[in-house]
C-alpha cells in the first residue's frame, strides 16, 4: 500500500490530530508540494484515491464525520493546500450549504448513489451476478424500497430523533413474494429505529413519517436514498437468484471497482473541483 494510502485509511484521526499533522507537514518544503484532500470516510479514500495525482495529491481521512472535515476546512484555509470531498445528504433538498469554497459535495445524496446513477456502472457491477440485463427493474426496485427508509433520515436530521443507523441490517427487514423483487416491511423498520433513538420524546410512527412525506415529498431519489441502504437492499435482490449469498459490502466493492475517472468526469462535482485548481494554478486531478 502506497504512504497516500496508509494515511488515508487511518481510523483515528479526529479534526485537531488532522490539524497538527498537516500544519507540522506545511512547515516542510516536501509537505508544501501537496493539496490535502479531506474525506469523511475510509470507503471515501477508496473510491478518490484514484481519480487524483499521487505527486501532487493526498487523499486525508477524517473521523468524526462531515463536521470534523468542515473544522479542519475552517482551520487551514488560510494555507491554500486544503479541500474537502463530502456526501451531500440533505443538502440537495435543504439549499443547506456551508460557505466555505474549498468544500465540494457530491452530485446526489452520496458518492454511492452518485455511482449508481450511471447505467454502465450499475451494470458492470450486476455483470458478476449475470443480472446486468434487469440492471433498470432492480435499481427501480431497490430505490423504491428505500425511499421511506430515506425520508425518515430525512425527518430524523430535521426533528433531532437523533437516531442510530450506523450498522442498520436490511435484510432481515425485507422479503420478496415472487423471487424477483424485494419489500420492506416499513413496521418492523419503525420498530427496530425506535430501539435506536439517543431521543426519547420522538417516538416514529407510520403516521408520523407519513405526514412527513406529504409535506415533503419528492421525486429525486437519487437526492433522497442513502448509498447505504440502497446497496443493502441491492444485495437483497442480487441474493434472491445468486449463490452462494454475498454480503454488501461484496457489491459495494463492485460499484467501487466500476465507477471510473471517465464517469467521475462528467460530474458536477468534478467540473468544480477542476475550477478550483485552475484558479489556484495547480494540478490535483488525474
Amino acid at each position: 500500500m502506497s504512504s497516500m494510502s496508509s494515511r488515508a485509511l487511518k481510523d483515528c484521526t479526529n479534526a485537531q490530530d488532522k490539524i497538527d499533522e498537516i500544519t507540522l507537514a506545511l512547515n516542510h518544503d516536501d509537505g508544501k508540494r501537496y493539496i490535502y484532500i479531506f474525506v469523511e470516510g475510509t470507503y471515501d479514500c477508496r473510491i478518490y484515491e484514484k481519480f487524483f495525482n499521487p505527486t501532487t495529491a493526498k487523499i486525508e481521512f477524517v473521523g468524526g464525520g462531515k463536521s470534523q472535515v468542515i473544522i479542519v476546512l475552517e482551520r487551514l484555509s488560510y494555507t491554500g493546500h486544503v479541500i474537502g470531498i463530502c456526501d451531500a445528504d440533505f443538502r440537495h433538498l435543504d439549499h443547506n450549504y456551508p460557505a466555505i469554497p474549498e468544500l465540494f459535495f457530491t452530485d446526489q445524496h452520496d458518492i454511492e448513489m452518485t455511482m449508481i446513477s450511471f447505467d454502465d456502472v450499475l451494470i458492470n457491477a450486476l455483470i458478476e451476478y449475470r443480472l446486468q440485463a434487469q440492471m433498470i427493474s432492480i435499481r427501480q426496485n431497490a430505490m423504491q424500497e428505500a425511499e421511506y427508509i430515506g425520508y425518515i433520515r430525512w425527518f430524523n436530521e430535521k426533528n433531532v430523533c437523533e437516531i442510530i443507523f450506523d450498522g442498520l441490517g436490511l435484510s432481515h427487514l425485507t422479503s420478496s413474494t415472487n423471487g424477483i423483487t424485494v419489500s420492506m416491511n416499513n413496521i418492523n423498520l419503525l420498530v427496530e429505529l425506535n430501539r435506536r433513538k439517543r431521543n426519547p420524546t420522538v417516538v416514529l410512527t407510520n403516521q408520523i413519517i407519513s405526514n412527513f412525506i406529504s409535506a415533503n415529498t419528492i421525486t429525486e431519489h437519487l437526492l433522497l436514498c442513502n448509498g447505504h441502504d440502497v446497496v443493502k437492499i441491492l444485495t437483497s435482490i442480487i441474493n434472491l437468484s445468486f449463490t452462494p449469498k454475498i454480503k454488501h459490502e461484496d457489491f459495494a466493492k463492485s460499484l467501487r471497482h466500476s465507477f471510473l475517472l471517465s464517469h467521475f468526469k462528467q460530474t458536477k462535482m468534478y467540473s468544480a473541483i477542476s475550477t478550483w485548481q485552475s484558479i489556484k494554478g495547480v494540478n490535483i486531478l488525474n
